[in-house]
């Protein structure tokens, strides 16, 4: 679902915000934002190893990068350093008007 913000500039301008497109999400996938808590994604994590999933893919996006970073550094820290942690950055196309 998209989520878009008009706002009017000018008379000529109007600046539209849209979420960017989330890949296909598996059952290991989790999409860190600013809102959610933070105890609320570790257990999500725990939960996701509990089930037998060998990995968890945190994605941030923004402003929820650091907090996707702190998240996965948690995790590694809680279970003594016997996770390995793999970043992986990219961009998102963004459309111009």
């Amino acid at each position: 679902m998209e989520r878009r913000v008009k706002k009017q500039t000018s008379e000529n301008h109007i600046v539209k915000k849209r979420t960017p497109r989330q890949s296909a999400k598996t059952k290991n996938d989790i999409y860190v934002d600013n809102k959610t808590n933070f105890k609320a994604f570790l257990k999500f994590c725990e939960k996701i190893f509990n089930s037998g999933s060998r990995e968890v893919i945190i994605h941030g996006l923004g402003k929820s990068i650091p907090r996707a970073c702190e998240l996965a550094l948690r995790l590694q820290s809680i279970h003594h350093n016997t996770l390995q942690i793999d970043t992986k950055t990219s961009t998102v196309k963004l459309v111009g008007m």
